[in-house]
């Protein structure tokens, strides 16, 4: 183990006044947790008993008490949300210092260990994740074209697809592989023909049903191996696979384990109670075994588990207790957020259940341990029972409920200390309608649909036309798309057309309307004031069509955004970020879909999206993560780690919340979990966990609301409040008088019936900045672009305006996929590869890229002139690697100040390996400068490819993992010829200082944080600009001059 330096400047960083403030307000249990750094640790913390600041004082007091650095302190959590809530809490108490300390998700930190372990992972150089489309394309195919009886019966096939898609994906997520689940699938089926009890009432239908299981448990594992080897074959991996592959990686390179056991003395895992059995695999490779610190410290909540595999909410603390017996354990129990009122009646809802925290603390019975967790506030509001808000119709409730708010928020409650919190994702529109209709500002977490959003599907409806127009366009479906205010269509003009149109029976048997649009007769017998808008209209969509067969499908799909006017009626409305966000998520997918196949087109995106429809996947949006002055909405999964004043816990309904219909999945081997005994389980413990988590995240009042009947087509049915509520005690609840709400049922019609506003957040630009630069992360290109044009950073980077690849960029691309496999073998190998492997790399990279056959021909040739070239110049003199194509600070890792720092190095070449001494190499493909050029020393005063260099020595420079390596160079390689040879500008570590960019960086920081995103007065920097039609729509684009 490698000793550390005490970083004095830490430690005073450290032990600053607000640290040690925080420290005496400690509570006994708390300051416990806080002094025990070494050696195992499990807190059991409860809602609202302060851990995310006994675990930020935690790692504090590792900082003040060690020589540790913040380097070498890791925090796991199971939500990016939690990463942020302890990174922002430990930057209070001591500054700067905690951006070094790695946060980090469990499948965040298991992706950086593939990017800086590369040549030990499984995954492909091009591989990347799978889309929920291609997961069901590849199942589809693997149950169409074999036989599984129990699964995939002959008859309907694909009847299970989706049960058997959760399967796989749950086998995954706990580690499981085809061999083990056959092991555990016969371990149940022989403990159970060894059961008394079973052997007694062995009748034949009891008998057939663990037979089928059984079978059923064979068929999924030949389906997970065919299906992993499809996803390989096609260089595609899920989610859950990235923390398998670490494992492995973990488990079979030393190296691996060494180095990070080495870098990492201190480990934190919060949320333990829903790590599953993959995640425990990673956690316990680096915290046990040869070499490990066992400086480890979990904090988990048994009644708060609600992700576990099967609920086994005991399984992983259990097995931390078997693993680390010598373990201390800190219970939490003083609550800092609800009224003890909100406490007894969550206690009284989650005593019910059978899997508790004495399952955990029988394990340390040395320690004298208390069973009891109750909760006790050391609030002193005023204590208000759980609100039972009874309506009379289902239907009423969102409306009524949002009736509700806008008095709080009226009375002086700020709409931020109020949360509306659903059990389904389906529910979630329901309420943000409501809440629009009477103009409550509200941010809707999770269930936004992309493919079933209003606006989405008015570009979706432009797709669909134009695809149409070499068939045949429905003329309803023309109607719809030219009644949009974008269009730019006169609506009183189309329906005249659309009249005329229909009134003429014989036209309407030769032609359609599409065909008449540019027909100077027809237009004017309509009696239209202007027939051009029309024309131009037709002249349009006509050439996109002719765009959409000759250009890639990310193409088209930017092209048709501008040239329709779709993009600039975005920009123009108060709502831009919002559908902004919806459109980027959107056009995300589209280039995923299109790099799976050349010549992906129009017509495949089309197909592909009725597929989605059909089988019910959505296409979720990105969540923006806003801390706006608005109402919450959000499911009670979404909820755990959060707080307000305020909390509505709607649609309470047995059946909704308790007693839920059984879900039609697979049962799997109980020995998933073998140290949780799941036939203990209560039938509603798992749903009763879900409502306890959402109790608990009020800090005032609690209302539970629910309809006592539905209507369900012309039958309306009664309905039981959810058992959870009888479970609490009657002086602990009240049941709210709601008959004022409901008595103007003329009122609340009216909003009912009124005209649907657009759903959205009403979300200020103010706002969504503050929350994107919250953790502002800064790479060479982003710097390089916003001291360029502010403006365009604004729209290229984070209001990310879907573009497509230009071409020199996948030149770029396909280059460097053939230079990085010549790095890789002449690494592992010490000789040169032939050409033709080069280009069996590139030609994978370009079949990854969402291009066209011709364009991938095209590029084919030109990366073969290039390599060939390139190769015969420099065989002879190249230096060895160190590494290829290296991300650093990808996922914030690598602070600097208040942001975080990230890039990615082409190669870092020996130079001396006895001295330690290489050189940072970049690969240019574009036209070769001069050094005097490349360092902004010309009449062009671009300073961007030197910057570049600078930022790449900083962020070595404050990497720990490159501080053993001393860069002497610092080369920009042109693989391009200029005049007929090759040229290398090779700057030395001296003339590549980083005084310049750290100011930059520091500037840059500032300025958009304050909003500072003006455009550039350089029109010549315009000039190249894609955005330059948005900004000047009036002017005519000057031709570039470099």
């Amino acid at each position: 183990m490698t000793s550390f330096t005490p970083n004095l400047q830490d430690q005073n960083a450290v032990l600053s006044p607000k640290f040690l403030q925080e420290l005496e307000k400690l509570n006994v249990h708390q300051r416990e947790a806080v002094d025990q750094i070494q050696g195992p640790l499990m807190i059991i913390a409860g809602p609202g008993t302060g851990k995310t600041q006994t675990l930020s004082m935690r790692i504090a007091n590792i900082l003040v008490q060690t020589d540790a650095n913040p380097e070498n302190i890791l925090a796991l959590t199971f939500s990016d949300a939690g990463a942020h809530a302890m990174k922002e809490r430990l930057f209070s108490l001591i500054g700067s210092t905690a951006y070094r300390v790695t946060f980090s998700t469990f499948h965040a930190f298991a992706n950086q260990i593939i990017q800086d372990y590369p040549d030990y992972s499984s995954f492909m150089h091009e591989s990347r994740p799978i889309t929920s489309l291609e997961q069901m394309k590849i199942l589809k195919s693997i149950l169409a074209n074999n036989e599984f009886e129990e699964v995939a019966p002959f008859n309907n096939p694909l009847i299970n697809i989706k049960q058997i898609k959760a399967a796989i994906l749950a086998l995954k997520s706990e580690g499981v592989f085809s061999d083990k689940l056959i092991d555990l699938s016969e371990q149940d089926f022989s403990a159970l023909e060894q059961d008394e009890k079973f052997q007694k009432s062995k009748a034949k239908a009891k008998y057939e049903k663990p037979e089928k299981q059984r079978a059923q448990m064979r068929d999924l594992a030949k389906i997970l191996d065919l299906y992993n080897k499809k996803i390989y074959e096609f260089h595609l991996y899920d989610y859950e696979d990235m923390i398998l592959d670490a494992n492995r990686m973990l488990r079979e390179h030393e190296v691996v384990t060494s180095e990070l056991k080495e870098r990492y003395q201190y480990i934190l895992v919060d949320e333990f109670q829903d790590t599953n059995n993959a995640q425990m695999d990673l956690f316990l490779a680096l915290a046990s075994g040869e070499f490990a610190c066992e400086n480890v410290c979990v904090v988990g909540d048994v009644n708060q588990s609600i992700y576990r595999f099967q609920g086994a909410s005991t399984e992983n603390m259990i097995r931390f207790a078997q693993q680390f017996p010598q373990a201390k354990v800190v219970q939490l129990q003083d609550n800092y957020r609800s009224t003890q009122m909100i406490l007894d009646a969550s206690e009284q809802v989650i005593s019910n259940n059978r899997f508790t925290h004495k399952d955990v603390l029988n394990f340390f019975e040395h320690q004298q341990l208390s069973a009891n967790n109750q909760l006790q506030s050391k609030q002193h509001e005023r204590e208000i029972p759980v609100q039972i808000l009874e309506f009379s119709s289902s239907d009423l409730e969102p409306i009524l409920v949002a009736q509700h708010i806008q008095t709080l928020i009226e009375s002086g409650v700020l709409p931020e200390e109020i949360a509306i919190l659903v059990q389904k994702n389906r529910e979630l529109p329901v309420y943000a309608e409501a809440l629009s209709r009477l103009q409550i500002p509200f941010e809707m977490s999770g269930g936004v649909d992309v493919l079933h959003n209003p606006i989405i599907n008015q570009f979706m409806l432009l797709l669909r036309v134009v695809h149409s127009i070499q068939t045949c366009i429905e003329n309803d479906i023309l109607f719809d798309l030219l009644s949009f205010e974008w269009t730019h269509i006169s609506f009183s003009d189309l329906l005249k057309v659309y009249r005329a149109y229909t009134k003429q029976r014989e036209l309407r048997k030769e032609k359609q309307l599409f065909d008449l649009l540019d027909d100077d007769a027809f237009l004017t017998s309509s009696g239209i004031a202007d027939s051009q808008q029309f024309i131009r209209i037709k002249c349009l969509y006509t050439e996109l069509l002719h765009f959409s067969q000759t250009h890639s499908l990310p193409e088209f799909f930017e092209h048709a955004m501008h040239e329709s006017g779709f993009f600039r009626w975005i920009m123009q409305r108060a709502d831009r970020v919002y559908v902004m966000n919806l459109l980027n998520s959107f056009f995300r997918e589209v280039k995923s879909l299109a790099s799976t196949t050349l010549d992906y087109g129009l017509q495949d995106l089309i197909a592909d999206i009725n597929v989605m429809i059909e089988q019910e996947i959505s296409l979720p949006a990105e969540d923006l993560n806003l801390r706006a002055s608005c109402v919450h909405i959000l499911t009670a999964y979404k909820a755990k780690g959060l707080e307000w004043e305020h909390v509505f816990l709607v649609n309470c309904l047995d059946s909704a919340w308790s007693n839920k219909r059984p879900s039609h999945q697979y049962k799997l081997p109980s020995g998933i979990v073998p140290h949780a005994n799941l036939d203990k389980k209560e039938k509603n413990e798992d749903e009763r966990r879900v409502f306890y988590v959402a109790l608990t995240r009020a800090k005032k009042v609690v209302y539970c609301s629910y309809g006592v009947t539905t209507i369900t087509g012309d039958q309306t049915k009664q309905r039981l409040p959810a058992e959870f509520l009888a479970e609490i005690a009657q002086e602990k609840k009240t049941l709210v008088d709601v008959s004022a709400l409901e008595s103007n049922q003329e009122a609340i019609l009216e909003q009912k019936l009124a005209q649907r506003p657009s759903v959205n957040t009403t979300l200020s630009d103010e706002d969504w900045i503050a929350s994107l630069t919250e953790d502002l992360s800064i790479a060479p290109t982003k710097l390089n672009t916003y001291l360029e044009c502010r403006y365009k950073y604004f729209l290229q980077t984070l209001l990310r305006i879907p573009r497509a690849q230009e071409e020199y960029m996948l030149l770029g691309t396909a280059v460097h996929a053939g230079l990085q496999a010549w790095n890789r073998y002449f690494r592992e190998h010490q000789k040169h590869p032939p050409v033709s492997f080069l280009l069996q790399s590139v030609e994978q990279q370009m079949k990854l890229q969402p291009i066209r056959s011709d364009m991938f021909e095209k590029l084919m040739k030109e990366s073969k002139k290039y390599l060939e070239q390139y190769m015969q110049e420099y065989a002879s003199t190249k230096r060895k690697p160190l590494f290829e194509e290296r991300a650093i600070g990808r996922g914030n890792t690598l602070a600097f100040g208040d942001v975080y720092l990230d890039g990615k190095l082409d190669v870092l070449e020996w130079i001396d390996e006895s001295a330690r001494t290489v050189a940072v190499v970049d690969y240019k493909t574009g036209i070769p400068k001069s050094k005097n050029d490349a360092s902004g020393l010309t009449q062009k005063k671009d300073k961007s490819y030197l910057r570049q260099l600078q930022f790449y020595r900083l962020l070595l420079e404050l990497d720990p993992q490159y501080k053993k390596y001393h860069v002497a160079e610092f080369v920009l390689d042109f693989v391009k010829k200029d005049d007929g040879s090759f040229k290398k500008i090779i700057f030395s570590r001296d003339e590549v200082t980083t005084e310049t960019v750290q100011q930059e960086i520091r500037q840059m920081s500032a300025d958009v944080r304050a909003g500072h995103f003006e455009k550039t007065t350089d029109k010549k920097v315009c000039a190249k600009c894609p955005f330059f039609q948005h900004c000047w729509p009036n002017e005519e684009k000057p031709k570039e001059s470099y």
